[in-house]
């Protein structure tokens, strides 16, 4: 019996040695070069990592359709072991940010720049935070790990019907996507709601597929993180693989956030669509994360306020004639009641804008506000200020329309 005890043991060795050997070989991020630009998580605390997708270009997709942008998705997920919480920040490839030499480009061109190494700087530089971990798949591995797992089970809210997506219309309601239906949900961006859609369900996607690949058990799941590792590309071995997934499974008794960069999209000197964050809000929202709270806490209690129940004042706090004029106007037009508009009264020219509540339950209102134009801090002002309106705004040289 010792004997045997002992010959099973070495077999069973092995077996694991070749397992992990096996399966560290295929995620290996080479000939990638972002191994470069990650920095070493510290030890027990909460680290981020980046994913990267190319989801390829639909057949029908028309010839002006710029690769890059349209087949490139990023998401940005902290991870917090010690509190099993996860936060996924859908970033859009066409993100305007700056680039080394102080010019703002869509985050995608980081590639030709300088490779995924210079793709993970600019995200780190963008959301202010040292990224430790890169994974990178592409519309092949996505589909291979959907049938993988036997199809992801989504509720879609709307019908997506996009041709530039590919030729597969997708009905509202409860379904099981297929590798290649997840491909077309994953590309369509004509979709109501605009960017904000795509971004959410892209996140909503990427949990369902983690929450149905972490319900595999012991011996099944290391043999589905083996059967993964051959469509994933990244600096994790399959040993901090296995010890993610046993901390964060089941997945649906962790603590998972989603969001998406806030921002409008424009059109830059080159005629390209570009994405440009809305930097205060962001700014927020990154501090928030950064800090494990609910990134779209902020958000609900705006997303709740009857405009026309919020009455604003508007205050001048800079040298430019007619600004508290035009953030009225903003304001007016989004439905609020506009009080007293004109000049602050003590001789201080206010850099920063600045969005003021007094009384606790308009708090949400003051959010609304800042929304509404597009930034500024909100405040509790206590006893310092005094209106007759609900929110007052002041507005600072660092407000633009």
């Amino acid at each position: 019996m010792g004997i045997g005890a002992a010959i099973l043991a070495i077999a069973v060795a092995v077996g694991v040695y070749a397992y992990f050997t096996t399966t560290n070989a295929k995620l290996d991020l080479a000939p990638s070069n972002a191994a470069e630009a990650l920095k070493p998580a510290e030890e027990n605390n909460p680290f981020f990592m980046l994913c990267s997708v190319d989801l390829g270009l639909s057949p029908s997709a028309p010839a002006s359709y710029d690769v890059p942008q349209n087949t490139q998705g990023y998401l940005l997920v902290r991870v917090d072991e010690s509190q099993r919480t996860l936060t996924f920040i859908s970033i859009p490839a066409n993100t305007l940010v700056r680039f080394q030499n102080g010019e703002y480009h869509p985050l995608c061109d980081a590639l030709a720049e300088g490779g995924e190494a210079e793709l993970v700087r600019r995200v780190a530089d963008f959301a202010g935070v040292d990224i430790s971990h890169f994974v990178r798949t592409t519309q092949t591995g996505i589909q291979q790990l959907v049938d993988l797992i036997g199809g992801v089970k989504m509720t879609l809210d709307a019908e997506v019907d996009d041709p530039y997506a590919g030729n597969e219309v997708l009905f509202a309601g409860e379904t099981v996507l297929s590798g290649q239906q997840a491909i077309v949900f994953l590309r369509a961006m004509d979709v109501t709601g605009g960017w904000d859609t795509v971004a959410r369900n892209r996140v909503a996607f990427t949990v369902q597929l983690l929450t149905q690949a972490l319900a595999a058990e012991g011996l099944n799941l290391a043999a589905a993180i083996g059967d993964a590792s051959g469509y994933l590309d990244t600096d994790l071995g399959a040993s901090q693989l296995m010890g993610l997934a046993d901390v964060f499974r089941p997945l649906d008794t962790a603590t998972v956030y989603v969001c998406a960069v806030p921002g409008l999209e424009s059109t830059i000197s080159d005629g390209r669509q570009a994405f440009d964050a809305k930097t205060k809000e962001w700014q927020v929202m990154i501090e928030r994360i950064k800090e494990g709270g609910d990134p779209d806490s902020l958000e609900s209690s705006a997303q709740s306020v009857d405009a026309a129940s919020v009455s604003v004042e508007v205050r001048n706090g800079t040298s430019t004639a007619g600004a508290a004029a035009q953030m009225a106007s903003m304001l007016e037009q989004d439905g609020f009641q506009i009080g007293n508009v004109g000049n602050t009264n003590d001789d201080t020219v206010y850099k920063e804008t600045l969005v003021i509540y007094t009384d606790p339950n308009y708090e949400g209102a003051a959010k609304a506000v800042a929304n509404s134009i597009g930034g500024g801090r909100v405040v509790n002002g206590g006893d310092f200020y005094r209106s007759a309106s609900n929110v007052i705004a002041i507005v600072g040289t660092d407000w633009t329309p």
